[in-house]
C-alpha cells in the first residue's frame, strides 16, 4: 500500500518537473516579444523588434507616400530630421501614434528617440529559397524607420524599442 502511495505522489512530482519545464520554454520565447517592470503601476515596456529602413515612394508605400497613417505629411525636406517610425499591428496596442520611442541597438545614426507616425502593412512577400515560390507572410514585432535617400537602408535584427 505504501509503495502505491510513493508512486503517485512520484507521478504527481513528475508532472509538475514537466510542466515547470515547458512553462520555462513557452515563457522564454514570449519574453524575446515583450518584457515588463513594473514598479508601482509605473510600467516600463520594452520590445525586441526587427528593424529595417523605407523611403516615401510609392514602390514602398502606398499610393501616397507622403501621407503617414495617422495623417501627417512627410516634408521630403527634412526627413532625417522628422525621425519618423512606421510599426507593424501588432505593436499597435502597446504603442500609439505621435507617441516618442527609443530605438537602441542599430548603430549608424539611427540609435535615439523616434516619433510613430505610421503602420506597416498586413503582409509582405518572402521568397523560398529552395523552390523560389514567393508567399506572403504577416509583418509582426518589426519598426520602420523613415530615411532619406542620401541614407543607407538595412535590416536590423534583436533592435529594442521602448516607451519614453
Amino acid at each position: 500500500m505504501e509503495y502505491l502511495l510513493y508512486l503517485c505522489r512520484m507521478k504527481k512530482l513528475i508532472k509538475v518537473f514537466v510542466l515547470v519545464i515547458l512553462g520555462f520554454f513557452i515563457t522564454s520565447d514570449i519574453t524575446d516579444l515583450v518584457i515588463v517592470h513594473n514598479k508601482q503601476k509605473n510600467e516600463h515596456i520594452y520590445h525586441i523588434v526587427t528593424a529595417s529602413c523605407y523611403r516615401a515612394e510609392v514602390g514602398q508605400c502606398d499610393s501616397t507616400p507622403l501621407v503617414t497613417a495617422d495623417n501627417s505629411i512627410i516634408d521630403t525636406n527634412r526627413v532625417d530630421e522628422l525621425r519618423w517610425i512606421a510599426i507593424s499591428r501588432d505593436l499597435n496596442k502597446h504603442y500609439k501614434m505621435g507617441e516618442k520611442v527609443m530605438v537602441s541597438g542599430i548603430g549608424n545614426g539611427y540609435d535615439g528617440i523616434w516619433t510613430i507616425h505610421d503602420k506597416m502593412g498586413k503582409t509582405k512577400k518572402v521568397k523560398d529559397k529552395k523552390t523560389k515560390k514567393v508567399t506572403r507572410v504577416p509583418i509582426v514585432k518589426s519598426i520602420d524607420l523613415l530615411i532619406s535617400n542620401e541614407k543607407k537602408g538595412g535590416l536590423f535584427k534583436k533592435i529594442k524599442i521602448s516607451k519614453i
